[in-house]
């Protein structure tokens, strides 16, 4: 079983959403795009007063290789034998 089998649609990249500030005028309402070729296909960006959406393509060796990463983040996770940190609190944290 892959990272993409439990999705309703193919994973085929990363999203980066930002929000800017001083990003031009917050009338205007207007999208802008553009796109670029990158190593994995078209890189594509959309943007407006305060936000940017940037939509990177990834190959099946990279979404394959990020599936293995996950995987083993998942495995540290569980790990019974995992030693927990205490919480920051007022008990704990003396000033």
């Amino acid at each position: 079983m892959g990272l993409g089998d439990r999705f309703l649609g193919r994973i085929e990249g990363t999203i980066y959403n930002e929000l800017r500030t001083g990003a031009g005028s917050e009338t205007s309402e207007q999208l802008q795009g553009g796109a670029m070729q990158g190593p994995s296909g078209l890189i594509k960006q959309q943007s407006g007063a305060g936000f940017r959406r940037t939509h990177i393509p990834r190959s099946s060796v990279e979404l394959a290789g990020r599936g293995v990463a996950v995987a083993h983040e998942i495995m540290d996770m569980t790990d019974p034998g995992l030693r927990l940190y205490p919480n920051p609190s007022a008990s704990r944290c003396v000033s």
